[in-house]
């Protein structure tokens, strides 16, 4: 059932199969490719020796996921298989983010035209685009914010900033154990930078 989510999705998404092709849906909502309605069933491993790829060709497949690299694009195009590459990440845009923006578009500009590409693939899950968002203003953004305003607390003779800052470096190593490392140390790293209590 996933495979099919990431499909649908991916389809929309989809520019066209070949710089040639036509790629939409019928009335019934069903996958035309050259005005063909094709059931398109993907794969989402990617199978590295071309033995499998032509097993997973013959046995009906005719989707499979691929890197965002020419050379995997032609191996599956060899074998008569369609592709889809993952953007993930970089369909996080922020606003006024260019360097992402343009990460994003070449990307899209070095493969949209090749044979082999019937979709872009966005993230699979719908949530974690919305939870990586929260996590890193959780990890990065909040603390910093807290931090600015416990030393603004401090400079005007807050009595409880100390005690609030220690707070703090508590909750970061609390939530250093149940996530993970990398989150203390950039954690930390904040609080260092911003605390001079």
């Amino acid at each position: 059932m996933r495979t099919c989510y990431v499909l649908v999705v991916a389809a929309v998404l989809c520019g066209g199969a070949a710089a040639g092709d036509q790629v939409q849906f019928n009335r019934d909502g069903f996958l035309l490719i050259d005005g063909k309605p094709r059931l398109v069933i993907g794969l989402y491993e990617r199978p590295d020796k071309d033995a499998v790829l032509e097993q997973v060709a013959q046995s009906g497949f005719n989707l499979v996921r691929a890197e965002a690299d020419k050379a995997a694009l032609d191996r599956l195009q060899a074998h008569g298989l369609y592709a889809w590459i993952s953007l993930g990440g970089q369909l996080e845009l922020r606003e006024g983010d260019q360097a992402a923006r343009k990460q994003l578009v070449k990307t899209v500009d070095a493969f949209k035209g090749h044979p082999a590409l019937l979709c872009w693939e966005g993230p699979d899950e719908a949530l974690w685009m919305a939870y990586f968002a929260a996590y890193g203003w959780l990890m990065q953004e909040q603390p910093k914010q807290l931090m600015e305003r416990i030393g603004k607390a401090a400079a005007q003779g807050d009595p409880n900033a100390a005690k609030s800052a220690k707070m703090l470096e508590k909750a970061a190593d609390l939530t250093q154990r149940s996530t993970c490392g990398l989150a203390k140390s950039k954690f930390l790293s904040i609080t260092a930078q911003n605390s001079k209590l």
